[in-house]
């Protein structure tokens, strides 16, 4: 037997916060990568290629 939802509350709150927090990590992983130098220019490119 299964419960009704409480009233007012909303039943997919738990997803719409993991959602959030994909996209906050996902951001913040993008962000810091980027200024620690693990940007994919840096990584792909050898001292032989210059980028412009």
């Amino acid at each position: 037997m299964t419960l009704p939802p409480p009233k007012g509350k909303t039943p997919m709150k738990s997803m719409y916060l993991a959602f959030l927090a994909i996209a906050v990590i996902a951001v913040a992983a993008d962000f810091s990568l980027h200024r620690a130098g693990f940007s994919i220019q840096e990584v792909t490119s050898g001292p032989a290629v210059r980028l412009d």
